[in-house]
């Protein structure tokens, strides 16, 4: 079989055993496909890093990649896929999904060590947490939210790979509204960490046009936090989180940055990239955002 069509045979079982109507069963049928996808990523980690648990393949695999010789990554892209492709039907069993989760975060950092570099690698690995949160959702999330939203910032330092911004994306719209508590300050610390670091590179029209996919998912993602959960971005430029007291950053705060970048981003010679900081600028002119946030 062509690994698109095993792919496809797993996501049909993972169809089947989410319309199980007794729980017990549902729960028993995706459990035994994610323990089996989970495996065989755990199986193509420990290969690329020579043996070990999740902890000494991270160490291998970062020095395999500090040296050069980090080793072909298709074989950890298929068994990612297959993983994420089980987890994206998990939503009749939220719980699930985050165990598994719990379970693959330190395979997904150690693959992500092992295939540094390589772009389309990092997208696919990423996909894996970004749909077990998804089929989690808002209720469901917890710890694995702020497990995610910690990782990403670090996997987007690691690769530079815009993947990490969408996947920051996708999480401000499925928890960001109404979030709060441990969700909020997730969320917000996520903003930062990820939005600052993909600006800094973002100062000139010949630097978007030199990364358009890290313009584009940069600001697809402050446009989709000004939607979702505005007083997470906003707050930032104006105290602290809650509407505290706390002094406004110095630099402004990102809403600063975002705008000062947002002068050649709007000339820039890449459509989805030029769409998505026009996009920005219209939400965060509307007086209806400002609002929401208050509100």
């Amino acid at each position: 079989l062509e690994e698109a069509d095993v792919v496809a045979i797993g996501e049909a079982a993972a169809l089947a055993a989410a319309a199980q109507p007794d729980p017990a069963a549902r729960r028993a049928a995706l459990e035994a496909l994610l323990r089996q996808a989970e495996g065989g990523l755990a199986a193509a980690v420990h290969d690329a890093c020579g043996g070990g648990d999740a902890t000494a393949a991270l160490a291998a695999a970062r020095a395999s990649s500090a040296s050069g010789s980090a080793p072909s990554s298709a074989l950890i892209c298929a068994m990612a896929d297959r993983l994420a492709a089980v987890l994206a039907h998990c939503g009749p069993d939220p719980a699930a999904a985050t165990e598994s989760l719990g379970r693959a975060l330190p395979l997904v950092e150690a693959a992500l060590a092992t295939t540094a570099g390589d772009a389309r690698a990092a997208e696919r690995l990423i996909r894996v947490p970004r749909y077990a949160l998804r089929s989690a959702g808002p209720a469901a999330a917890g710890p694995a939210l702020t497990a995610v939203s910690s990782a990403l910032p670090r996997w987007f330092a690691g690769t530079r790979c815009s993947a990490a911004l969408y996947a920051a994306s996708e999480l401000c719209k499925a928890h960001g509204r109404g979030a709060a508590g441990a969700t909020a300050d997730a969320l917000a610390g996520l903003l930062d960490a990820t939005l600052r670091p993909a600006l800094e590179g973002l100062t000139s029209t010949s630097a978007f046009d030199a990364a358009p996919d890290v313009a584009d998912d940069a600001y697809l993602l402050a446009g989709r936090a000004l939607a979702y959960c505005p007083a997470l971005l906003l707050v930032s430029s104006v105290g602290g989180a809650g509407g505290g007291s706390a002094p406004a950053p110095a630099d402004g705060g990102l809403v600063a940055l975002l705008l000062a970048s947002a002068v050649p981003g709007a000339l820039a010679q890449h459509r989805e990239a030029c769409a998505s900081v026009l996009a920005f600028l219209q939400r965060v002119l509307d007086p209806d955002t400002l609002a929401r946030a208050d509100a």
